[in-house]
């Protein structure tokens, strides 16, 4: 988990997140933790080289439609 889900337009949700979120360092690090991680995982270059290669590669293999 890295941070509250709070639902669209609700002031008061958002507020008590905010709250949460500041008034909990525990919490704070846990969650830059977790975002850090997933970050690293999701975003490296390895991970970005290869989506950009099968995106290439399904363009140049996709059957063309008249």
């Amino acid at each position: 988990q890295n941070g509250f889900l709070v639902p669209p337009g609700d002031v008061n949700a958002l507020t008590n997140a905010l709250n949460k979120i500041l008034q909990d360092a525990d919490q704070r690090r846990s969650f830059g933790q977790f975002s850090k991680q997933l970050a690293d995982e999701r975003y490296n270059w390895k991970h970005v080289g290869s989506l950009i290669r099968h995106t290439i590669l399904e363009v140049l293999t996709a059957k063309k439609t008249p």
